[in-house]
């Protein structure tokens, strides 16, 4: 391991690593700010040469593409091709793509989904009208499953709609079973179920 100690004006001791990339000739030279021994900066150099080892083949950090830009190029056409209800999700997508505009997949977390329902629910229809929870849960299953299949596609580690609890929905008789088929729909995105028991 090619680490070394310096004495700071301050009289304080700092720690860092060097090291020479073979394959390309670049040399590497850093203090470790938060190193307070030799072993830490060997920890943080290991780190270093695995992180320009892991960029050389090509391995890219999970959840870093955009919502918008995965929704467009991937769920879309992939709906398209599999689900009867592709028109559905195109034409709910972009909505999601604004609300969540320049977020990157890691960067949403299940407060903002609960977030985002909240404010759904809140906010009246084009016509005035209150917006029926049941299409808020439409457009959260269409989320989750959009983040689902990023996980499939090893383009995000987790699913933050699976810590979001749908809205309890009408208990009409349509309404029930528009309220089980959006359960079934988002347990088996989710495995979570509703908080409130179904009839």
């Amino acid at each position: 391991m090619s680490v070394f100690k310096k004495k700071n004006k301050n009289g304080t001791i700092s720690y860092g690593y060097y090291f020479r990339d073979r394959v390309t000739n670049t040399r590497y030279r850093k203090i470790v700010p938060l190193a307070r021994t030799k072993w830490d900066a060997e920890q943080a150099e290991i780190k270093a040469k695995q992180e320009i080892f892991d960029k050389r083949l090509g391995i890219e950090e999970k959840g870093t593409d955009p919502l918008s830009g995965f929704f467009d190029q991937v769920y879309l056409p992939w709906s398209k091709a599999n689900k009867k209800s592709w028109r559905d999700d195109s034409y709910t997508a972009p909505m999601l793509k604004q609300y969540f505009e320049g977020k990157a997949l890691r960067e949403i977390s299940a407060q903002q989904v609960e977030q985002f329902k909240n404010d759904r629910l809140n906010t009246p229809t084009k016509k005035g009208t209150p917006r029926r929870p049941a299409t808020v849960n439409r457009e959260l299953t269409l989320l989750s499953s959009a983040f689902s299949l990023s996980i499939k596609y090893d383009k995000a580690e987790s699913n933050p709609c699976s810590k979001v609890d749908l809205s309890p929905s009408t208990t009409s008789a349509t309404g029930i079973c528009c309220r089980k088929r959006s359960h079934d729909s988002w347990y088996s995105l989710t495995g979570h179920g509703l908080t409130s028991s179904l009839p």
